[in-house]
């Protein structure tokens, strides 16, 4: 009987692999999120939310997207070197980064609106190697099908991570527990995953050289010009839309808001995050006219599994958020309703644009990029003597319909695959 209920697919298997340390690693964060909005105030949520939006624009900068092209290359020999590319780019970067904030840090802190943490710029360039190293080995033990390596460090970074985010808290560090926190758990996890990959494909290093690196550079300049152009406006719409609450409303309303994103994106993180994982490994093994097929099975599977959970958020919400987060959480909990809607269609288009890149449609994600980036801003200035909630409902309604447009938009271009090898 125990046998018969074993997944058989090797999709399946790399699926539930994912999932468990998924559950795992959010099960951390969610245990603790009731003692994190005591001890943390809505403004610390606010201000560190601006700073991180701005610190994730340096650290999309810090990899140029190369990393996205582990997974392209038959062979692994020229992997390897993407990977070294990779290493190489988050140095300059990072060093780049220090020498702007060095010089305009005051100016900076200025236009963002936290003059009083302006001296937390000097973590980016830290952190700008970090996560552009942590990001190209998490792409090739992808490649690998190491997923059981990336279930486990997705609980080292939880672990550490919030476990320091609580601990500096409870210690009176206030709204700076949150950067240490994201240090620490950024730091534990690029160590974690940099071990192994060092102890499993060291053998590869040999084939690593600088006249490779250089033709890589540029038969995959289709990264930096449209896959990076792209997530770099996701990351400034992102900044913008924090920067935006924060000037029409208060620190305590973006507060509110980081919450609400922070506990209805995780059905996306954990069941969405796991399958699209495996998802990529798939895609980039499979043949274009099969590629619908692909996109519909994952659909399908993310839909059933998170559908019942953001049905849940969206009617419960305004009840659970107060509840288990304190009573001075009431408004996270009417944003988090809304929000639901918006992030159940907002986490299918992940495959989607996955898929755009693999054939060469970079351009088609840059447009609708360029959309989604617009539409915050026109909202807010057009209804600008509006409350809040019918601001946010507003741009909701709108970025949910623009995620339904993309994925539309996918399935005819992967059903047109299909049947152009019929």
């Amino acid at each position: 009987m125990i046998h018969k209920l074993k997944p058989k697919s090797e999709f399946s298997k790399n699926t539930i692999s994912l999932i468990s340390g998924n559950v795992l690693s959010q099960s951390i964060p969610a245990a603790l999120s009731p003692i994190l909005t005591r001890i943390y105030s809505p403004e610390d949520f606010g201000l560190f939310a601006v700073f991180s939006s701005f610190a994730a624009i340096f650290f999309v900068i810090g990899t140029f997207k190369y990393d996205m092209a582990i997974l392209i290359p038959k062979s692994d020999k020229e992997a390897i070197n993407i990977l070294f590319l990779v290493a190489i780019i988050s140095f300059l970067i990072s060093i780049l980064s220090f020498f702007i904030i060095f010089f305009f840090k005051d100016s900076i802190s200025s236009i963002l609106g936290i003059e009083d943490i302006a001296n937390w710029l000097y973590a980016i360039p830290i952190s700008v190697i970090f996560v552009g190293i942590y990001n190209a080995l998490i792409m090739w033990s992808t490649r690998k099908k190491r997923f059981k390596r990336i279930s486990l460090n997705m609980v080292v970074s939880s672990a550490f991570g919030t476990g320091s985010n609580v601990s500096f808290g409870l210690l009176g560090f206030g709204s700076i527990g949150f950067l240490y926190g994201m240090l620490i758990g950024q730091f534990a996890s690029f160590i974690h995953i940099f071990i192994k990959t060092i102890k499993n494909e060291s053998y590869l290093f040999k084939y690593v050289n600088l006249f490779t690196i250089k033709r890589i550079f540029f038969k995959f300049k289709k990264m930096p010009l449209f896959v990076m152009s792209n997530t770099l406006i996701d990351m400034v719409r992102i900044a913008s839309l924090n920067f935006l609450v924060i000037n029409f409303f208060s620190s305590s309303v973006l507060g509110q808001m980081t919450l609400a994103f922070r506990i209805i994106r995780t059905p996306m993180t954990l069941i969405g995050g796991s399958i699209i994982q495996v998802f990529l490994q798939k895609l980039s093994i499979t043949k274009k006219e099969d590629t619908f097929d692909l996109l519909l099975r994952y659909l399908i599977k993310f839909s059933l599994f998170s559908l019942p959970f953001y049905i849940f958020l969206f009617f419960f919400s305004p009840v659970v958020f107060p509840f288990l987060f304190g009573e001075r959480w009431v408004l996270a909990g009417n944003i988090g309703s809304i929000l639901s809607v918006w992030m159940f269609f907002h986490v299918l288009t992940v495959s989607s644009g996955h898929i755009m890149i693999l054939h060469k449609k970079e351009e088609v994600m840059l447009y609708f990029s360029l959309i989604y980036l617009v539409v915050p801003f026109a909202v807010f200035f057009f209804l600008d003597d509006l409350p809040f909630l019918n601001v946010f409902l507003t741009m909701s309604f709108i970025m949910a319909l623009i995620n339904i447009i993309f994925i539309l938009y996918s399935l005819f271009f992967t059903y047109s695959l299909k049947h152009k090898h019929i």
